[in-house]
Parts: C-alpha cells; sequence; structure tokens
C-alpha cells in the first residue's frame, strides 16, 4: 500500500482512490451494490482528462499500437482498430468537455483510415499484411459511426460519414459471426442511425441486434445469462451494445438482455462485498461452470465495464449503476487485487494491464485508449444527473 500510494502522489488521486475503495453496505442477490452512490460523489475528485500520452503515442501517421514504458514502439507500427477507437476517444472528448484541443489528433487518425482504404472498399488494418476483419472491422465501424455521427467538425464528421457508409458492405462476412466484433459494430451503427436513421445502416443495425439476441437467447439460462459458453475479453461490450440498440430503437428485449446480461457480468467480476472489480482474466477466461480466471486483466474489461453501466444508468436512473461505473473506474487508480495503478497519472497513459506479478509497465494504444473512453463516460454522467 505505502508503494501504491507513493505514485499516488497527486493529492485528488490519493482522495478518490479511498473515496472508490470504502466499504458499501452489501451486495444484493443480483450482484450489485445495495448502497446507491450520486453522480457527484463519482465525478468530484476524478483525475483531470489529459490527452497528454494520446499525444506522444500520436506522429503524423496515426496512434502506435504499443509503447515500451512510455514510449511509442515505432517499429511495430499502427493498426486501423486503434486508430478508429482512438478517433471515437477524441470525439467523446470534445463532446463532453466543448475542448477542440483533440481535433489536429481527430483529423491523423481520419486521414489514417482514409489511407487504409483499398480500391474494392476493404481496409488495411495493418498496411499490405492484414485485412480488417472480426474485431477489428468492428472496432473500424464503431470509430467511424461515432465520429461521423458525434464530432462537432463536418470536416471530420462528413468524410468519416463517407468512409464508414463505403466499407459498411458486406458487414456479415467481415464479422465473421463473432458476438464481440457484431457489439462493436452496433455501437458505431447505434451512433449513426440516432443522427441518420434509415437505409443501410439501420438495416445492418437491425440485422446485428437480431443476431446477438439471438445469441443470448441460445446460451441464457438460470444460471448463466450470458452470450456464448465462455466469457472472455471486452466484456461489457457485449451488454453495452443492447443497452445502446434500446436507446436507438425502443426494443424492449434489448433492453431487458442489457440489463440481465450487466448484472451477470457485475455478479461474475466484483468481490462478494462489492468493493473491487476483478476483470476476467485471460489466462483461461471463464467458462460455464467454472471459475473466473484471475490473471491476467486488461484495461478494455474494466473501460467496458465502466461504458456498460453508464449506459445502464442513462437508461434506468438507478443509482446502482453508477456505484459500479465508479469502483470498476477505481480499478484503473489501484483498487485491484494487486493494489496496483494501472492509470500513470505522470504520463496521463494507462499500463498494459495486471499480471500475477502486477501492473504491466508498458503503456500502449489499446489500453491508453480505453482508459481515456472510460474516464470520458464518467465525465459524460455530469450530463445526466
Amino acid at each position: 500500500m505505502q508503494s501504491l500510494m507513493r505514485e499516488l502522489s497527486s493529492p485528488w488521486l490519493a482522495i478518490l482512490f479511498f473515496v472508490l475503495m470504502a466499504p458499501m453496505a452489501g451486495f444484493a442477490e443480483s450482484g450489485l451494490p445495495v448502497e446507491p452512490v450520486g453522480v457527484d460523489q463519482i465525478t468530484a475528485k476524478l483525475p483531470p482528462l489529459s490527452l497528454h500520452h494520446l499525444q506522444t503515442l500520436t506522429d503524423t501517421n496515426g496512434i502506435h499500437e504499443f509503447a515500451r514504458g512510455t514510449n511509442p514502439w515505432h517499429e511495430n507500427g499502427y493498426c486501423a482498430e486503434d486508430v478508429a477507437r482512438a478517433l471515437a476517444a477524441v470525439t467523446q472528448f470534445e463532446n463532453v468537455t466543448g475542448n477542440t484541443n483533440a481535433r489536429p489528433l481527430a483529423k491523423i487518425y481520419l486521414r489514417y483510415l482514409q489511407n487504409s482504404l483499398r480500391a474494392d472498399d476493404q481496409l488495411w488494418n495493418r498496411p499490405g499484411r492484414m485485412l480488417t476483419s472480426g474485431d477489428s472491422y468492428g472496432r473500424v465501424l464503431w470509430g467511424l459511426g461515432y465520429a461521423a455521427a458525434g464530432h462537432p467538425d463536418p470536416e471530420i464528421a462528413g468524410p468519416a460519414a463517407t468512409l464508414f457508409l463505403q466499407i459498411l458492405s458486406g458487414y456479415n462476412g467481415k464479422l465473421k459471426g463473432y458476438v464481440i466484433a457484431k457489439a462493436c459494430a452496433i455501437q458505431g451503427l447505434t451512433a449513426y442511425v440516432r443522427k441518420y436513421p434509415g437505409g443501410a445502416p439501420q438495416a445492418a443495425l437491425e440485422e446485428l441486434v437480431k443476431q446477438n439476441l439471438a445469441a443470448y437467447r441460445r446460451r441464457q439460462s438460470l444460471d448463466w445469462k450470458w452470450f456464448e459458453a465462455k466469457m472472455t475479453y471486452d466484456t461489457g461490450r457485449l451488454p453495452l451494445a443492447l443497452l445502446l440498440a434500446y436507446e436507438a430503437t425502443g426494443e424492449a428485449e434489448c433492453r431487458q438482455a442489457g440489463l440481465e446480461s450487466l448484472d451477470f457480468l457485475l455478479k461474475a467480476c466484483f468481490t462478494s462485498d462489492g468493493k473491487q472489480l476483478r476483470p476476467v482474466g485471460n489466462q483461461g477466461w471463464y467458462p460455464r461452470g467454472g471459475t473466473p480466471a484471475l490473471f491476467d486483466q486488461q484495461p478494455i474489461d474494466a473501460a467496458s465495464i465502466v461504458e456498460a453501466c453508464v449506459a445502464a444508468y442513462r437508461i434506468t436512473g438507478e443509482k446502482k449503476y453508477t456505484a459500479c461505473a465508479g469502483k470498476a473506474f477505481a480499478w484503473f487508480l489501484g483498487n485491484n487485487v494487486k493494489g496496483a495503478a494501472i492509470y500513470d497519472s505522470v504520463s496521463g497513459g494507462c499500463r498494459d494491464g495486471l499480471t500475477i506479478a502486477g501492473a504491466n509497465p508498458n503503456e500502449g494504444g489499446e489500453s491508453t485508449i480505453m482508459y481515456f473512453i472510460a474516464r470520458c463516460s464518467l465525465e459524460s454522467l455530469k450530463n445526466h444527473e
């Protein structure tokens, strides 16, 4: 604990750490905190929203996929799925803050994606080596759809919409049947359709939502409220996609299945007393009938759980979800099984996960982007109190 507190040298971070570690009144049968937490309690002492490490990882081409420590790993280069999620992140940043300082980054990210387009409307994930497909394709649709619908600068939103529509054709084959890839695509499609209803995006949204709902119906039972026989990575994305679909379409089953699966996820990932998030580890995952693997825990899971809880609060107004959002975010600040700070308050970056030995010291693209999206999601709560 002493080593952690030396790292949490900023007064606001130390205060927030102890606020979010404070015991809850207990855990309900659903696995959710009994004691509700208000938005003001969650947002009052958050770390500042800093672009610093995104800027460090970004050059004139795009955002680097990996880092050695805090330094970009130039030799490894870039990938479209990270660039697209970075575009979503800086779009969300401007929406929740009104600050235009991230527009130069958004233009770099958009240009990278435009330059990745082939003549056949396929998109390179890694230039000349690998096309976007499955998760990477879904993530590109997420980033472009969100920027097309939500970026305040029409010089960014307009070209993002054009590229989004260009690559949407053949979406079913490109997503390859993966429920998480479809969830990512749904996130971009819901944003786009809420602003521009109808046409091919509306049809694609309805089809992908139908497919993920069908997957949920096939797998779920009294003791397993999930979409697959094994809970793996980016876990919050699956319930989040259905909750966003409910907001876009009003489909009641999306609301019911989204909240039900989110509650199941929270029960699986929080300790029984509700004090600490323990995302499903990638060394074995969480198979049906088994127990969740403890390591390695990834920032993408903590972040997607924050996003899903924020969406659940928007829809229900129930403050148990703000409590869960705050506790999930506290994972980044050291309220985790190793007591290790995953967020780097000096660089503004995010370490690449939590292993049995502690925090991974590298601060790469995905981890930093996902932390930033989680932090922006909590900032958005201020608009829904």
